[in-house]
Formats: C-alpha cells, sequence, structure tokens
C-alpha cells in the first residue's frame, strides 16, 4: 500500500490529475461557502459586536477554503508544467545534383528547411 502511494506521489502526470480534481472539488466548496457567507454573517452577528467570535469562524472557514483552492490551483499548474509533452521533427537533408557546382554546395539554407515538408512531418506524426 506504501509503495503504491509512493508511485503515485512520483508520477506528475497522476499527480497533475489529482491536483485538478481537487482544486475543482475545492473550488465548488468555495461556492457553498460565498453562498452561505451572508446567512453565516448574520447568525454570527445577530448577538451584537461582542458576539464577534462566531465571525471569525466564520471569516476563517471563508479564508482556509479559498487558500486551500489557490494552492491546488498552484499544485494543478505545477504538475502541468512537469507533464508538458514536446513534439521533435526530423527532416532529412536532400541535396540536388545540380545544387553541387566544383565541390560546394550552393545556398543550403534554401534546400535545407522546406516549410511545406515540417507541415506534412508535423500532420503524418513522424
Amino acid at each position: 500500500m506504501i509503495e503504491q502511494i509512493q508511485l503515485f506521489l512520483k508520477d506528475p502526470a497522476k499527480m497533475s490529475r489529482a491536483a485538478t480534481i481537487l482544486f475543482f472539488v475545492m473550488v465548488v466548496l468555495v461556492t457553498i461557502v460565498l453562498i452561505n457567507l451572508q446567512g453565516d454573517l448574520k447568525l454570527a452577528y445577530s448577538g451584537g459586536v461582542e458576539n464577534s467570535g462566531a465571525a471569525k469562524v466564520v471569516y476563517a472557514k471563508l479564508f482556509v477554503t479559498v487558500g486551500l483552492a489557490m494552492a491546488f490551483c498552484y499544485a494543478m499548474i505545477f504538475y502541468a508544467q512537469l507533464t508538458k509533452k514536446e513534439t521533435i521533427v526530423y527532416i532529412d537533408k536532400k541535396s540536388d545534383s545540380g545544387s553541387v557546382q566544383n565541390g560546394q554546395a550552393s545556398n543550403e539554407t534554401e534546400d535545407s528547411f522546406k516549410a511545406e515538408l515540417l507541415k506534412e512531418k508535423i500532420k503524418s506524426g513522424s
């Protein structure tokens, strides 16, 4: 069990998914807290200013839920950066027999990079 947890924590892709799920759960909780905030504050201040200890609990609940949502948002972005994929495309360099004169290659920059060939390679995925 502990080994499975360690493997889970070492895999950035799984951690990214978990952080994303927890972020959206926290967004729902923050929404619920904000919807109930007005009623909670009315109850907290119904006893007057001397009963402001109850209001501190309401504010603490709000700050904790918003803070956790922000923390999971940061974790989601952090792990998403760790799991990003890069695509590298290799293109074979082709040389024409007419481009070589007297043992020297003429303008190789035109032959070495062809935008159309690059686009085709990216679309084909190879």
